[in-house]
């Protein structure tokens, strides 16, 4: 017996994120979900971005990140997070 079936893709909801949402800058290499649901966007000029559902949140030098290319977050198991960063040379 054969039965063919029509597969339809279900449009899924998409959101467009930019400075007029608090996005610091429209170049994002990764985009990282950890597991209270946040977005979290490193970027190589503007710190790291956390999008929480409502709005960013910038994590800059005054936070204790240090100056330079974010490249990876990473949420370990205790709940911290690890964040990869190219410094900057003085």
């Amino acid at each position: 017996m054969f039965a063919a079936f029509a597969a339809h893709g279900e449009r899924l909801p998409t959101e467009v994120f930019s400075a007029r949402a608090g996005l610091p800058t429209t170049v994002i290499d990764r985009v990282v979900a950890d597991s209270k649901g946040f977005l979290w966007m490193p970027t190589a000029t503007e710190g790291l971005a956390r999008f929480d559902g409502n709005g960013f949140r910038i994590f800059i030098g005054a936070d204790g990140l240090p100056a330079g290319t974010v490249f990876d977050i990473f949420e370990r198991k205790d709940g911290s997070y690890w964040v990869t960063v190219e410094a900057n040379s003085a």
